[in-house]
């Protein structure tokens, strides 16, 4: 009897250790999975980080482009003004040189404006002097 109990016992305890055996192999293999899961985890969260940065950058590309489309089109408008304007003017400096003999001509044109205003002046008093002669006349 004791003997019986004693392999009862025993095949108890070996079921129980293959029991263990089996989830200690089902941990393990748990643990492999939780791992790749972990790894999975964080390349979704720098793929997700990553995504963040691209769709910065595109809003950052799509400013720039309506900002250079901008800048192109106000290029284009001072092209077509120095045409129309200054057609002798195809660099930078040429517009500074037209610039700068627009000036000098506007102080000329200025000083001859003076010189007229004072010549109309003078004009008016000898007129009104003229006229109050001919009215001391009378």
């Amino acid at each position: 009897q004791k003997l019986e109990d004693l392999q009862t016992v025993v095949r108890h305890q070996s079921s129980a250790l293959d029991s263990a055996r089996a989830e200690a192999r089902e941990v393990a293999e748990l643990r492999k999975v939780a791992k790749r899961l972990r790894g999975i985890k964080e390349e979704a969260q720098e793929a997700k980080e990553r995504v963040g940065r691209l769709e910065s950058m595109l809003h950052n590309m799509v400013q720039a482009e309506a900002k250079l489309r901008q800048e192109r089109d106000a290029l284009q408008d001072w092209k077509v003004t120095l045409a129309v304007g200054l057609r002798d003017s195809s660099t930078p400096s040429d517009v500074i040189d037209a610039f700068k003999a627009l000036r000098e001509h506007n102080l000329v044109l200025e000083g001859q404006l003076a010189t007229w205003q004072e010549k109309a002046k003078h004009l008016e008093r000898e007129a009104k002097e003229s006229e109050e002669g001919r009215k001391g006349e009378e």
